[in-house]
């Protein structure tokens, strides 16, 4: 939701004039999208979710409260009524809204599921849980800019390293299920590395991200991103991840800040 509505206020600004009527029906069919994918990801995951007590207490699928069939019926009902909302409200990323759907239900229904594809997992999920949201989101009042194409990038690799860690904590459970994700394929230690790669990747392009947005008081923004970048030398591991998802939200929140700020520049000039 929050990458998603990043890309729509980017592109609100103040010149809406039903700023909470237009955000609450945007955020309405991104709900129906968010509960299609979760709904028919647990219809399909249940027989490993039942291995996993945590997981299938979430998933009314596998503790037997509705049937398969029953989950089947009401994933389809969410998607339909979504792509009739996003058709009569945001017409012109009627599209996009569409692939989102496609997506989400191949990655994990077969005959494709991708999140039993190595590194189509990966690339699945930092489109259709992370760019194609943000971009649906710009696309619903507005034009797709090169800033708006660096950050797509940015969110499509960071959606990737979280996919990917997620995988590494579901290693053993995904073993067991016959769930052949990247980290199944490529084995425990080499997926590790393959994480701090796209880690890597990440910081690189909030560097730019940074330079670009901010090219008054890029230096502060600088430091700020590259200490805390060089920060995971002294630190734990998975407490320097945690920290990670802090400082990624603040650098996106920066970047929401300046869109404002010159968008309230460029309404002032108007006036």
């Amino acid at each position: 939701m929050g990458i998603a509505m990043f890309g729509f206020v980017s592109n609100l600004g103040f010149t809406t004039a039903s700023i909470l009527l237009e955000s609450f029906k945007f955020a309405l069919t991104i709900a129906f999208y968010l509960a299609f994918s979760f709904s028919i990801n647990n219809s399909f995951d249940a027989e490993g979710d039942v291995l996993q007590k945590e997981k299938a207490e979430k998933n009314p699928v596998a503790t037997g409260s509705i049937s398969f069939k029953e989950s089947i019926v009401f994933s389809s009902c969410l998607a339909f009524i979504g792509l009739l909302l996003t058709y009569i409200w945001f017409r012109n990323c009627f599209t996009i809204y569409l692939v989102l759907i496609v997506l989400s239900l191949a990655y994990s229904a077969p005959p494709f599921r991708f999140k039993s594809v190595p590194f189509m997992d990966l690339v699945s999920h930092g489109l259709f849980f992370g760019a194609l949201l943000y971009f649906y989101g710009v696309s619903a009042l507005g034009r797709v800019t090169i800033q708006n194409i660096l950050i797509g990038f940015s969110i499509f690799i960071y959606s990737a390293f979280l996919e990917l860690r997620n995988h590494l904590n579901d290693f053993q459970i995904d073993l067991i299920s016959g769930t052949k994700t990247t980290v199944c394929w490529l084995g425990y230690e080499k997926s590790l590395s393959v994480l701090k790669v796209l880690l890597i990747l990440h910081w690189l392009f909030l560097l730019i991200l940074s330079i670009f947005i901010y090219p008054i008081i890029r230096f502060p923004i600088l430091i700020f991103v590259a200490l805390f970048a060089l920060a995971g030398k002294w630190m734990r591991f998975d407490y320097y991840l945690r920290l990670t998802d802090i400082c990624t939200c603040i650098v996106y929140v920066l970047i929401l800040l300046r869109v404002f700020d010159t968008a309230f520049l460029q309404l002032g000039g108007c006036l």
